[in-house]
């Protein structure tokens, strides 16, 4: 994984934290202080020129009398979906996006959350020259200066994330960014190579096959055919497990799959709730 030049103390990091971790069913967790949230999106510039795309998410009131803590999550995968017709209401992306419901649990209680497409993904300009360049995880750090700059932050930043964006997590805690007090890094590989790309030295080509064609699809903006790729991959791993089992009935399987075309149907009821990534407020008002 790239790293970058280090500076300062080493954030504190938290390993495989479990969803009670987080608070979401902890009895010893605070109280909600905060009722309502506001989010705004925009674009930064990068030192190089590219822009990131981020959206930040503020408990609604009572906190302008103190700064707030923050919470970074840096994905590759949609910071947010942008949801068609009757599905745009509040609560929709809880049953979709990965970390809605902690967000929503943080912000009540007193966190500012930041949501970053990586560059070159979603939202975001700039091109992919591998997951977690050393350019991606310096813009980082630069996100983290931005942070630190605004008039809601309290100057203490932590990040957090699940697989891709877990392994962020812990490439922004490379920097030792003095603003970067702790992360959780949530099931995220910590070297690629032999955790995912080659467990025991062998190539998980299934893996591989699978994750190039959900980015590819991602990178073009068709959420739809990521679902319909997920079912279709999941279908084959149940058949190959049956068969297994039954030898017997592979074909009678198989046929009662290609009839239900599963993958075709639940590409289109995706295509029906959500148009792709979450555009920019300035990108949504002129639409």
């Amino acid at each position: 994984m790239a790293m970058t030049s280090v500076r300062g103390e080493a954030p504190a990091v938290a390993h495989d934290v479990s969803w009670r971790g987080l608070g979401a069913h902890d009895p010893r967790a605070r109280a909600a202080q905060y009722q309502g949230y506001t989010r705004r999106s925009r674009y930064l510039t990068m030192r190089d020129g590219v822009r990131v795309a981020i959206t930040t998410t503020l408990p609604e009131q009572g906190w302008r009398n103190e700064g707030l803590p923050t919470i970074v999550v840096q994905t590759r995968y949609f910071r947010g979906m942008n949801y068609r017709g009757i599905f745009r209401r509040e609560g929709v992306e809880d049953y979709v996006e990965t970390y809605s419901a902690t967000r929503r649990f943080f912000v009540a209680r007193g966190y500012a959350w930041v949501d970053v497409c990586a560059r070159g993904s979603g939202a975001s300009g700039g091109t992919r020259q591998s997951p977690w360049s050393a350019d991606e995880v310096a813009d980082g750090a630069e996100i983290v200066n931005w942070i630190v700059a605004q008039p809601w932050s309290n100057g203490r930043v932590g990040a957090v994330g699940t697989s891709y964006s877990g392994s962020a997590a812990y490439l922004l805690a490379s920097t030792r960014h003095p603003a970067v007090k702790a992360v959780a890094p949530r099931f995220a590989p910590f070297d690629a190579f032999p955790e995912v790309a080659f467990p025991g030295g062998i190539r998980l080509a299934w893996f591989a096959k699978m994750w190039g064609a959900t980015n590819e699809a991602l990178d073009a903006n068709d959420f739809s055919k990521v679902i319909q790729n997920v079912v279709d991959w999941e279908m084959r791993a149940t058949t190959q497990w049956v068969t297994r089992q039954r030898p017997a009935l592979r074909g009678p399987l198989i046929q009662a799959l290609e009839r239900a075309r599963l993958p075709q149907r639940a590409g289109s009821l995706a295509r029906a709730i959500i148009a792709g990534v979450q555009p920019l407020d300035e990108e949504a008002n002129a639409l």
